[in-house]
C-alpha cells in the first residue's frame, strides 16, 4: 500500500542509465583515452544505481519513483569530498477527487550526502506540488459570412 493505494514494487538495476558524454563541448572529437575514461565512468555510475518504482497495477501509473546512487567509492578524490548518498524522489497524485485517471506531481524530494575534511554534510530539496485547479474552458468555432 502506497498512499491508499495498492501497488507494485518494482526494484531494478539499470545497465543504460547513464550515457553519453556532455561534459566536452570543445568541437573535436575525444581522444582514444578520454573515451576509455568516459565509458568506464559510465559503467561503474551504472552499477551503482538503484531505481525504485511504485506501480499502480489498475490505472498502470507510476505512483512513486525512487532513484538512489548505493556506493561512490570509486570516484576520484575521496581524500577531499566523499559522497555518502544520493536519492532522489519523485511522488504522484491525484489532486482531483471527482477525476480518478489523472495523475499530477505532488512532491519531488531530493538529498545528498557527503563528508567533507570539516565534518558531514546532508543537502535537502524538497519541493511540494498543491492547489491544482481544474481550467474552465468554452470556446465557440464558427464561420463568419460575408
Amino acid at each position: 500500500m502506497l498512499d491508499g493505494h495498492d501497488t507494485l514494487r518494482i526494484e531494478y538495476y539499470p545497465s543504460k542509465m547513464f550515457g553519453g558524454t556532455d561534459r566536452r563541448r570543445t568541437g573535436r572529437e575525444p581522444s582514444g583515452p578520454e573515451k576509455a575514461r568516459d565509458a568506464e565512468f559510465q559503467r561503474l555510475m551504472n552499477k551503482v544505481a538503484l531505481v525504485t518504482l511504485w506501480v499502480e497495477p489498475s490505472a498502470h501509473q507510476i505512483v512513486k519513483y525512487t532513484f538512489d546512487n548505493v556506493g561512490f567509492d570509486f570516484l576520484p578524490a575521496q581524500w577531499l569530498v566523499h559522497v555518502d548518498d544520493v536519492k532522489a524522489t519523485m511522488t504522484m497524485g491525484q489532486p482531483f477527487a471527482d477525476v480518478k485517471d489523472v495523475w499530477l506531481p505532488h512532491g519531488i524530494d531530493l538529498s545528498l550526502g557527503m563528508t567533507l575534511a570539516s565534518g558531514q554534510f546532508d543537502v535537502r530539496y524538497a519541493l511540494e506540488y498543491s492547489d491544482y485547479r481544474r481550467p474552465d474552458i468554452t470556446s465557440k468555432v464558427g464561420i463568419k459570412e460575408r
